[in-house]
């Protein structure tokens, strides 16, 4: 009896501590009912990002505890916490030395020291995403495949700015509603390619002005998903991408004219010997092997296009 009260003691103080364990670990990953089991399924998750000092990173949660600063959380200290940006609209906005230097963005006050981006949890369901990497000129690496985008109306000035990033996966995201595209990666002159596969923009009234405008080393794009029909305004979208050697185009591609008295338009750029190996200034078809210049390709007509007849054989 005695050996069974011990036992029953001791059962009893390492639940104490395992109950006091899961509330350490709750700070770190979430609450102890996460980590142990027996959580209640009501309990309300706030979308909320951390920046740590640590290693200059930017994350994105969805949890029911939200840290404070100067908590340690998934092993960093907790440098700022950003709330409420789900339903935030930011713009970019003027600094003393630039125009477009700063913007409305919660976190925009580090926006030169963030080196990773990423989206941890799922279930982050932001309006816009406009402006929310913009200016990061020191970004280097970005997962954003987690975020939920089914609702998000707006794209624009995404990732102005951010110089370093060399590749973006974007395959995930559904922007079915979205509808201003506008210089949502411009002046992002490391980046080399935006694996947009899958995506299916077809929203009235689009904006994609330049979207793509002086992305210099950008090779490749996957447009096969873009319906162009009602797009309002698309010039300079690929203005001064002279690295740009391979674009696929859907059946529903259909090339926007407008003249701003600049002479802008939305037609691809002329293939540069400087830059493309071969090149002669027209963008060859795949399919057919036909050459044609800029404002020649064929709207309506799903097909990809090379830069040089060299990369047909590739």
């Amino acid at each position: 009896m005695v050996i069974g009260a011990g036992l029953l003691g001791f059962g009893t103080r390492i639940a104490q501590q395992i109950d006091k364990i899961g509330n350490t670990i709750g700070g770190w990953f979430g609450s102890s009912e996460d980590v142990f089991g027996g959580g209640s399924d009501d309990q309300t998750e706030t979308a909320f990002a951390v920046y740590s000092e640590d290693d200059h990173s930017l994350d994105f949660y969805k949890r029911a505890e939200v840290p404070e600063v100067g908590d340690k959380f998934e092993f960093k200290t907790v440098t700022e916490v950003y709330t409420g940006f789900e339903t935030g609209m930011y713009t970019l906005v003027e600094t003393p030395t630039d125009r477009y230097g700063s913007s409305t963005a919660p976190w925009a006050a580090h926006q030169s020291q963030i080196e990773t981006v990423t989206v941890v949890d799922t279930g982050i369901a932001p309006e816009s995403v406009s402006v929310w990497f913009a200016n990061m000129t020191n970004l280097k690496t970005v997962d954003v495949a987690k975020i939920d985008t089914s609702e998000c109306r707006q794209m624009f000035d995404a990732f102005f700015r951010a110089r370093k990033l060399k590749s973006l996966d974007h395959s995930s995201w559904d922007v079915s509603k979205t509808w201003n595209f506008n210089c949502m990666f411009q002046a992002c002159h490391s980046l080399e390619n935006i694996n947009m596969k899958g995506w299916s923009v077809h929203a009235s009234d689009c904006g994609m002005f330049g979207m793509f405008f002086d992305c210099t080393s950008l090779q490749s794009l996957d447009l096969s998903g873009f319906d162009s029909t009602s797009v309002l305004s698309a010039n300079k979208m690929f203005g001064y991408c002279q690295s740009l050697s391979k674009v696929t185009l859907g059946s529903n591609w259909k090339w926007v004219i407008y003249d701003d008295g600049e002479g802008t338009n939305s037609y691809l750029p002329a293939p540069s010997l400087e830059y493309i190996g071969g090149a002669d200034g027209k963008w060859y078809s795949v399919s057919t092997g036909k050459g044609y210049v800029p404002q020649d390709i064929p709207n309506n007509t799903g097909d990809t296009y090379v830069a040089s007849k060299r990369l047909l054989s590739k």
